[in-house]
């Protein structure tokens, strides 16, 4: 028979927070082969490989068809939202722009028309040389013509606006699409950008780690660059499993914590719920068949118990299930004092 020297529970917890355990002493027991089941508070810690990647990419597109001018922007430049990054130019354009201001001045012109025509009619009614239906009917056509005038200058705004190549958001440029000179359609990609403030981390936790994640829960990140740790906290976790069994996990920055960047790898450290636990010697543990066993000291002898160990530390574990605080435990030729208690039970064959 094998025996591990301690158990492989390797994702739960490897870090037992504050508690500072000591090994029980052979000699507390009144027996060197003995030790006492101690009951202590423990703080599981989940740990995982994560990478810092955007939400989404955001690309800039074209408003219109034209021809690229005055490109300022090159991959891996910082960006401010709104910056002004170059023009849509080429006769198309002209021709918008030049519509939409014939538009603009065709509408004030009319405002000032309707305008006169309603003072004019004011003035005969004042004489009575008018009805009010008339004075009505020129309100209503003044009110028309402050209509067509914002109709028109909005559109000649849009125009503009759709010429103008500007950033959609604060962040970094990944990407070019196109190049000064180059003619492009309406809606196609100029560049590429990372946001700078859409980026989440992403980690990945495998066998029990996975089923102990929980929304809301808090830990930091370890950039593999040797930065300061970032404050995190669990965010979502994806509904499906990938193809490897991991459980891909998505976490932001907590509160005021530090900032990361785009594509930045490491550890993420997440804190489970602080919980009682039951720890022994790691050399209690048999393992026999596939599964975990410990010999339970007695008055009446030695007897085999089935256990589930937890996470180990140095020369202890924590035992989830089996035992209890007080319960003595056999540490010395432990595997050897199990299989002998074991043979006893069978006999040779003839």
């Amino acid at each position: 028979m094998h025996r591990s020297p301690r158990p492989g529970a390797t994702g739960w917890a490897r870090v037992f927070a504050g508690l500072g355990l000591l090994l029980v002493s052979s000699v507390a027991c009144g027996n060197p082969g003995l030790a006492t089941a101690t009951a202590r508070t423990v703080r599981p810690r989940y740990t995982a490989y994560g990478r810092v990647r955007p939400v989404s990419l955001t690309r800039l597109r074209a408003g219109r068809a034209g021809v690229v001018r005055g490109l300022s922007a090159s991959p891996g430049q910082h960006l401010k939202a709104g910056q002004v990054l170059g023009r849509l130019r080429g006769p198309a354009v002209a021709a918008a722009l030049a519509q939409r201001r014939s538009a603009v001045n065709s509408a004030q012109a009319a405002l000032a028309a309707a305008r006169h025509a309603l003072s004019s009619e004011r003035q005969k009614r004042a004489s009575h040389l008018s009805t009010r239906q008339a004075v009505y009917r020129a309100q209503a056509a003044l009110a028309r013509a402050k209509g067509r005038l914002a109709t028109s200058r909005a559109d000649l705004r849009a125009t503009r606006r759709e010429s103008t190549l500007r950033a959609p958001v604060a962040g970094t440029v990944s990407s070019l699409s196109a190049g000064n000179g180059e003619r492009v359609d309406a809606g196609h990609t100029i560049l590429t950008m990372l946001p700078a403030h859409r980026l989440w981390l992403r980690a990945t936790y495998y066998a029990s780690d996975a089923d102990h994640v929980r929304i809301g829960m808090r830990g930091h990140f370890e950039p593999a660059s040797g930065a300061a740790r970032i404050a995190v906290r669990v965010v979502g976790i994806l509904p499906t499993v990938r193809a490897d069994g991991g459980l891909e996990v998505n976490l932001a920055p907590a509160g005021g914590a530090g900032r990361w960047r785009s594509g930045e790898a490491g550890t993420v450290v997440l804190e489970g719920p602080a919980r009682k636990a039951v720890i022994i010697p790691t050399r209690a543990l048999v393992l026999d068949r596939g599964h975990w066993w410990v010999l339970v000291h007695t008055a009446g002898g030695d007897r085999r118990r089935h256990v589930a160990p937890g996470p180990a530390r140095g020369d202890e574990t924590v035992i989830e299930r089996g035992l209890s605080p007080g319960e003595k435990v056999v540490v010395r030729d432990a595997d050897l004092r199990f299989h002998h208690a074991v043979s006893r039970h069978y006999a040779p064959p003839d």
